[in-house]
């Protein structure tokens, strides 16, 4: 459902529908301002509305959903099913850099500077523009914006280095169900800027937090997770199973979206913590990052709270790099094979979490 103001018209042409809503971009993308405030209200009643279920694609806009309104909604991850190909690195040498986006290609270049001085490196870099040149003709754009993706030239890459320019892409979930070794870079609060957290897209609730839903989805907190549950919360024992972010499968399909960074699937943080969405969390920092513009600097500290919830951080076994040297080492040295195998078991339980969320989902509509 992208922009969520398409809820709003079905809501005004024919009210007694039920809604279901997917919401991928903060809720007032797209929102004129002079028609704000009445959207706002219409939001509000629609998530304390019992027929209506909203959910999201990112946990990142699930926190930011409930940093703007108070009420807490279900994070279902996005899949790349439609991709219908596995990771088969027929073109070892070769390392795919994702598109650019709104990063430009400075990075670009700050690596080609590097294998200038290490020409005796055994791989090169290869743009996803010109893989798509080669594969489709002179049809892409500095956007890529096509209507067929190579899937299956992609897959053949060593791995897949991506910048990232936004809390969330799809792209990374397709290159993820894909089982491509994805690296990334260890401080993501630096780069993790775009339309999720676009400080125009911000704005509070006049009437404060709308009621929460207490009929069909109740919060119910399980040995440290909580778990939005069609059940009541004293059987929700029975339904947290311990998944990775603490996802919960049961035989109802709770829906439950948690963070805390994950080896694997099954497995706890470094640390040993988990943080549930299920709870209530009062949120220190603004996820509208305000730095747009030449004379607003970024604040690191409201960045890297919020980049905790983005996909970056959240996704299991994605290789993070501190540096360019650092990603030209682990490039050679990383068991890539390894790590693909460990994306595709992840796969598979993600997949089976998210079956149960939209089976749960259909039996409340």
């Amino acid at each position: 459902t992208i922009p969520a103001f398409w809820c709003w018209i079905f809501m005004l042409a024919a009210p007694d529908l039920r809604l279901v809503a997917y919401l991928a971009l903060p809720v007032l993308w797209g929102v004129h301002d002079f028609e704000r405030e009445a959207f706002w209200g219409a939001f509000n009643d629609m998530l304390a509305d019992d027929r209506h279920t909203i959910l999201t694609m990112s946990v990142y806009l699930a926190e930011q959903i409930s940093w703007q309104t108070g009420a807490r909604v279900p994070a279902v991850r996005l899949h790349g099913l439609h991709t219908g190909v596995s990771y088969f690195p027929s073109r070892i040498d070769e390392v795919l850099v994702s598109r650019p986006g709104t990063n430009g290609g400075m990075r670009d270049c700050l690596l080609q500077k590097f294998l200038e001085v290490n020409p005796k490196y055994s791989l090169r870099f290869v743009n996803m523009e010109d893989v798509l040149d080669a594969e489709l003709g002179a049809t892409s754009t500095s956007e890529v914006r096509i209507r067929v993706m190579p899937f299956q030239v992609l897959a053949q890459h060593r791995a897949v280095l991506m910048w990232p320019y936004d809390v969330t892409l799809y792209i990374l979930g397709e290159y993820y169900s894909m089982n491509i070794p994805i690296f990334v870079p260890s401080s993501a609060w630096k780069w993790a800027l775009g339309l999720n957290n676009y400080p125009p897209n911000n704005v509070w609730s006049g009437g404060g937090p709308p009621t929460r839903r207490t009929a069909v989805w109740q919060t119910a907190s399980v040995a440290g997770c909580s778990v939005l549950t069609s059940a009541s919360p004293t059987s929700a024992a029975s339904e947290c199973m311990g998944m990775p972010e603490c996802d919960a499968i049961s035989a109802t399909g709770a829906l439950l979206s948690c963070t805390g960074k994950d080896d694997g699937p099954g497995n706890t943080s470094g640390d040993g913590s988990r943080t549930c969405l299920g709870k209530a969390v009062k949120h220190p920092f603004s996820p509208f990052l305000n730095v747009f513009g030449f004379l607003n600097p970024l604040d690191p500290i409201p960045a890297a709270y919020w980049s905790q919830y983005t996909d970056w951080n959240l996704y299991a076994h994605l290789q993070q790099f501190s540096s360019i040297p650092d990603l030209l080492v682990k490039l050679v040295e990383v068991d890539l094979q390894a790590v693909s195998s460990a994306m595709r078991n992840a796969n598979d339980v993600y997949l089976v979490q998210s079956v149960g969320s939209w089976r749960s989902v259909a039996q409340r509509v």
